[in-house]
């Protein structure tokens, strides 16, 4: 998949970095193709600004999303409990931990909207 080049960090109708609300519902846009044809965007929960720190962390902010299925099945990833057995496979959960300039990626609903609306124009004219 690729990823949409967005030419700015605030996307065609996403949200301002001060506008990231912890348990709200954005997008991550993804394109399956070269063309932006094939709209594949993942449901992500925001869960916080530097939810984390590591001591590989450079010290640069980052800004955490969660898939939102394993959001709303087991909550905020900071705080599932190990697993009992210690196997990983047993909690599928996916974390994002995006730098400021990656967030281009990432969309509200309006924002989704607004880049269907856009596929679907480019879809249109492709077909010719």
């Amino acid at each position: 998949m690729t990823r949409k080049n967005a030419p700015s960090s605030h996307a065609v109708g996403g949200p301002s970095l001060a506008d990231f609300r912890s348990g709200e519902l954005y997008f991550m846009v993804w394109y399956a193709d070269g063309d932006q044809l094939y709209l594949v965007p993942d449901s992500l929960v925001f869960v916080g600004k530097n939810a984390e720190r590591s001591a590989s962390d450079d010290g640069d902010d980052r800004w955490y999303f969660q898939d939102t299925d394993s959001y709303c099945t087991k909550g905020m990833f900071t705080s599932i409990p190990p697993s009992p057995s210690g196997k990983s496979d047993e909690i599928s959960v996916r974390v994002y931990r995006l730098r400021k300039d990656e967030l281009t990626q990432v969309v509200d609903c309006e924002g989704l909207r607004a880049e269907l609306a856009q596929c679907s124009e480019r879809r249109s004219r492709a077909k010719g």
